[in-house]
């Protein structure tokens, strides 16, 4: 049964899962996979996509469900449909909070299982799983959603939520408005796309098709939102104000870009034309673009000399401990009110190791009392494992070609006595 069950719901996922279509004109559709058969649940699902609309509107619902045969255990999976599966024979008008409270009241105290096995063939199919929850939402236009609005308390309510969002302290009194460089906050608090425009006169530039437009004022577009909120609001601006604009089409009838200054018939042509408007700032680099410059082997190779890759890593390395002591005894600084000097750091010794033939074994050099002594006859040490590792490179070498080839080419320049002047990598 359980191999059936997995069965049922790998064919049917696609139904089953969580998903919605949202933000549409008129109708939008949420799905929501179900867990358990829980009123509570369906209630809070009913909560959430209230919070989601902005008009009122109508609601049904319908659910996915498996049946089982008692008979043959056959399951039968039936997919959530508004035509032929709805919950309400009529939907329900949803104007306030209230109302979809009233709806997700009614599954608390009503028995689910019936309501969803009501319409099935015949006794011996019973109720095996409810899979997944539809609910249809049918908007009702220009009607907003609320139990009204007092026209005194809204502003105010409107205005502690923007001052809580930006951490303000001042009051209502000493409020002085909100600039250019502000509306992106008022975007975030309210969750709102906010786009400025200026009337200025029109300079008889041409529009989309090369005809003049005879508009007397022009609506240049000042600030485009850089936000993807569902809801967007129109300003216009003028002498340091801004005044909200409720209809585009009763604002203007032509259209500006202000980068470009071509003009448009509708606002959303000039919305359009914007995101591929090539007359922005172009940046020129004297220099041109960024590129690696030539390593010594890249320039090497220009006059007919190469080194291996694997050569070109320098193989040898040396490698030191410096162990101290803590001397109590010696001559201290005296402390102070915040610091207490306990003694002071000795030398004790150098041990040295390097991978150069002949130097591979490690050396330990003992402080005698004389640090200066031992610090010299470590880099006296160090000095000969460098002339070692030299020799070693340019003797017989990986690189040992390469020089020659160098000392050969450089002859018709002047003398070169000393193969150490020639840098290798």
């Amino acid at each position: 049964m359980r191999d059936m069950m997995c069965d049922r719901y790998e064919n049917n996922w696609g139904a089953i899962r969580t998903h919605h279509r949202r933000h549409n004109r008129v109708q939008d559709v949420y799905n929501f996979r179900l867990n358990e058969l829980d009123g509570e649940r369906i209630g809070s699902l009913l909560l959430g996509v209230y919070n989601d609309q902005r008009v009122q509107f109508k609601l049904n619902m319908s659910f996915g469900f498996m049946l089982r045969h008692r008979v043959n255990g056959e399951l039968r999976y039936f997919h959530a449909s508004h035509n032929n599966h709805r919950l309400f024979e009529r939907p329900y008008v949803i104007g306030t909070r209230q109302d979809i409270i009233d709806v997700a009241q009614r599954f608390k105290t009503s028995d689910i299982g019936e309501l969803v096995t009501r319409e099935r063939e015949n006794s011996a199919w019973v109720l095996e799983y409810v899979t997944n929850v539809s609910i249809y939402v049918f908007k009702l236009g220009d009607f907003p959603l609320g139990d009204g609005v007092n026209c005194e308390e809204m502003p105010k309510a409107l205005f502690a939520r923007y001052h809580s969002s930006i951490g303000g302290k001042d009051g209502v009194s000493t409020f002085k408005g909100v600039s250019f460089q502000e509306l992106g906050d008022v975007e975030k608090c309210f969750q709102c796309n906010i786009y400025v425009y200026e009337l200025e006169p029109n300079a008889s530039h041409d529009g989309n098709e090369g005809q003049t437009l005879s508009s007397q004022t022009v609506a240049k577009l000042l600030r485009r939102s850089p936000c993807r909120f569902q809801d967007s609001m129109y300003l216009n601006y003028y002498d340091g104000h801004f005044s909200y604009i409720k209809n585009m089409n009763f604002y203007a009838h032509t259209f500006s870009c202000s980068r470009c200054r071509r003009l448009f018939k509708h606002n959303r042509l000039l919305q359009r034309h914007i995101p591929r408007c090539n007359m922005h700032v172009k940046h020129r680099f004297p220099g041109g673009v960024f590129q690696l410059s030539s390593s010594v082997f890249d320039t090497l190779e220009a006059v007919g000399i190469v080194v291996h890759p694997r050569d070109r890593f320098y193989p040898y390395r040396i490698t030191y401990d410096i162990e101290t002591y803590l001397d109590k005894e010696d001559v201290i600084p005296s402390k102070s009110a915040k610091l207490n000097y306990i003694g002071q750091h000795k030398l004790l010794s150098i041990s040295v190791c390097s991978n150069v033939p002949g130097y591979d074994r490690p050396q330990c050099f003992i402080s005698k009392g004389d640090d200066p002594q031992l610090v010299d006859n470590f880099v006296i040490y160090m000095t000969e494992i460098s002339q070692a590792a030299f020799e070693h490179m340019t003797e017989g070498g990986p690189i040992s070609t390469a020089l020659q080839s160098i000392k050969e080419l450089v002859k018709d320049y002047g003398p070169m006595d000393d193969l150490r002047r020639v840098r290798i990598g």
